[in-house]
C-alpha cells in the first residue's frame, strides 16, 4: 500500500518512465501505475454494484492525463478522449465521470504523489514556475488626507488610480 508517503515501486516502472516518448506510451504507463497502486487500495474503495465498463482506473488515468494535458474541463477532456478510441473504448458520460472522479479524489491524491516518485520530479532540486505577476491590492490616495500633499510632492499623485473607476 501507499503507506508513509512512499510507493513501493518496480525497478520495471521507474525504467519505463524514462522510455516514454508519446502520448500512448504515458496513457499505458499511467494506467500501470493506477491500476497497480488501486489494487492495492481495492479493500478502502468497496464499490456496490456490478463492475462499471470504465473501471476506476480508467476514470483516475482519464483524469490524471487530462491534466497533464491542460484539458482542464471536463466536457473538453471527454472530448479529447474520444479522439482516442483505442486507449479507452468505455467512455463515461459527463455527469458520471465527474460522479466517479470525485469519488476517486483521495486516491487520485495518492497516485499523483506516486506518479511524481515514480518520474523523480518530487524530489527535482530545481524547478520552473511559469506565473504572470497578479496585482492584488492597488494604491489609493484618500482625497483630502492630510497625507495627499506629501504623496503628491513626491510625485506619486496618480499611483493606485485607475481611470476607468469612478
Amino acid at each position: 500500500m501507499y503507506a508513509g508517503g512512499s510507493y513501493n515501486a518496480s525497478q520495471a516502472h521507474r525504467r519505463f518512465a524514462r522510455m516514454i516518448d508519446n502520448f500512448d506510451d504515458f496513457c499505458l504507463w499511467t494506467y500501470v501505475v493506477v491500476d497497480d497502486l488501486l489494487l492495492k487500495l481495492a479493500p478502502w474503495l468497496g464499490r456496490p454494484g456490478p463492475a462499471p465498463a470504465c473501471s476506476d482506473s480508467e476514470v483516475l488515468t482519464l483524469a490524471i492525463v487530462g491534466e497533464c494535458r491542460g484539458w482542464d474541463r471536463e466536457t473538453d477532456l471527454l472530448r479529447h478522449w474520444a479522439e482516442h478510441p483505442g486507449l479507452f473504448p468505455h467512455l463515461p458520460s459527463q455527469s458520471r465521470f465527474n460522479r466517479r472522479r470525485r469519488d476517486l479524489a483521495g486516491a487520485c491524491n495518492l497516485v499523483r504523489r506516486a506518479m511524481l516518485e515514480l518520474l523523480d520530479l518530487a524530489a527535482d532540486r530545481q524547478c520552473a514556475i511559469d506565473s504572470l505577476p497578479v496585482p492584488v491590492m492597488a494604491f489609493h490616495l484618500v482625497p483630502g488626507s492630510a497625507a495627499t500633499d506629501d504623496w503628491k510632492a513626491a510625485g506619486a499623485g496618480t499611483r493606485g488610480r485607475v481611470s476607468s473607476a469612478r
